[in-house]
């Protein structure tokens, strides 16, 4: 596990999202890590090499809270930033964001219909989560 805080914006949304109230954020591999760290926004704060049983406690928490169950009513908030963010990503960064995301873009080549499967992807997981909801 890595650990990292949002040092340049007052938000970051893409792979991890981080505001300026909630700076710090997990990812389970270095790669992600390393690719956070020189995107510019981010500092590496705390890495694999952590061992003291609090490090270990905050990073599990933080981990079950921001990457798995991300709050909702946060991402909902958040949304219309997270496609500003994604029109400013390149063919490359939509590439690695939608493969963080489980997204398949089979078919897709060109810069705006990647943008176009990731959005169609992310509103049909809204709408899955609002069934489950109700």
């Amino acid at each position: 596990m890595y650990r990292l805080k949002l040092i340049k914006a007052l938000s970051y949304s893409g792979i991890v999202t981080a505001t300026k109230t909630k700076p710090f954020v997990i990812v389970p591999e270095k790669e992600q890590a390393e690719y956070l760290v020189s995107t510019g926004y981010f500092e590496l704060v705390g890495g694999e090499g952590e061992t003291t049983e609090k490090a270990d406690e905050n990073a599990e928490q933080k981990n079950s809270e921001e990457l798995l169950f991300p709050d909702e009513e946060e991402a909902e908030k958040e949304s219309p930033s997270v496609m500003v963010e994604l029109q400013k990503k390149t063919k490359d960064e939509l590439v690695a964001y939608a493969g963080m995301k489980g997204i398949d873009l089979t078919g897709c080549s060109k810069k705006d219909e990647i943008f176009q499967r990731i959005v169609q992807e992310l509103a049909r997981a809204d709408e899955a989560r609002n069934f489950l909801r109700n």
